[in-house]
């Protein structure tokens, strides 16, 4: 019979695997624009790779914008605040 520890284990597993924000989740970083999450990063599943596809005046931006939430250096540094319908 599998234990707690081994849930957890699975569970840690799990969102190694798949992330917080799964590919392709459309989200909404602190700063109002809308992206959509392109890639992963295993070792810290809280900041994966987006594209800014919305401004945050909510306009449709003509050209995506690459938005690495682990390598950022501009300040302050952006942060998913919601998962939005796609």
């Amino acid at each position: 019979m599998a234990t707690e520890a081994d849930h957890r284990d699975s569970f840690q597993r799990l969102i190694q695997i798949v992330g917080i924000y799964p590919v392709d989740s459309v989200v909404a970083p602190n700063t109002g624009e809308i992206g959509i999450i392109k890639r992963i990063h295993h070792h810290t599943t809280l900041a994966p790779i987006a594209r800014l596809v919305k401004s945050a005046g909510n306009t449709l931006l003509s050209t995506p914008h690459k938005l690495d939430l682990y390598g950022q250096i501009e300040m302050p540094h952006r942060k998913i605040t919601a998962i939005q319908d796609p």
